[in-house]
């Protein structure tokens, strides 16, 4: 029994997605590392899902394949991750000064980039909610790709 949504747990996602499940563990692996939306999305649980049912033949891609694909869509949500927030930084804080988003937030976040970026990239890897959004700071931050 889960306690996500019947809609986010990963068994009723791969099964529902029938022959297209690898393309849909793809593309929530990608929203979950690069889309700020894909914060909520169970990725760590549907990528062990998605070992066992290859194991089991629900899914007829070879394990080594699944794991490049996943690879690739990871990379890629992190690369459009920090575009995002290298492109529409800028835009939300440059406009005056409000609660939330003040200039002082940017440069202090471009300082702890400068300072301890790539660490903080490899850890973040390694917490769900923090993997998603590290990537668009570190682009907001302009720390060097």
């Amino acid at each position: 029994m889960s306690i996500l949504p019947a809609w986010l747990d990963p068994d009723t996602i791969l099964s529902g997605l029938g022959a297209f499940a690898v393309i849909g563990a793809c593309l929530i692996i990608f929203a979950e590392c690069g889309l700020l939306i894909g914060f909520f999305l169970p990725g760590d649980t549907l990528l062990f899902t998605a070992g066992l049912y290859i194991e089991r033949g629900s899914i007829a891609t070879p394990l080594w394949l699944m794991c490049v694909l996943v690879s690739v869509c990871a990379f890629a949500g992190n690369v459009s991750g920090y575009w995002i927030g290298a492109k529409a930084g800028p835009a939300l804080f440059d406009k005056p000064d409000s609660r939330l988003l003040k200039r002082e937030h940017v440069d202090r976040t471009h300082e702890f980039f400068e300072k301890c970026g790539a660490r903080a990239m490899v850890l973040a890897r390694f917490v769900p909610i923090v993997r998603t959004f590290i990537t668009a700071m570190a682009g907001v931050g302009r720390m060097e790709p």
